[in-house]
């Protein structure tokens, strides 16, 4: 009997988001570049922006 890994399982799943978090990051990379030490209130509208640009891609979807 051949028992997989839970590591194994953990890296099919990310390949398979691996698409959507490219993006994110380049989004979020951005934003900490251009925003050094960002407010609450700053945070809270870039993540409301990446909601609303990719949150349809999400599962279960945010927008």
């Amino acid at each position: 009997m051949i028992i997989a890994h839970p590591s194994s399982r953990r890296t099919q799943r990310s390949k398979a988001r691996l698409p959507f978090i490219t993006p994110l990051s380049k989004e979020w990379n951005q934003f900490y570049r251009e925003n050094a030490n960002p407010t609450q209130q700053q945070l809270l509208n870039k993540a409301t922006e990446i909601d609303s640009k990719y949150g349809a891609q999400f599962n279960p979807p945010v927008r």
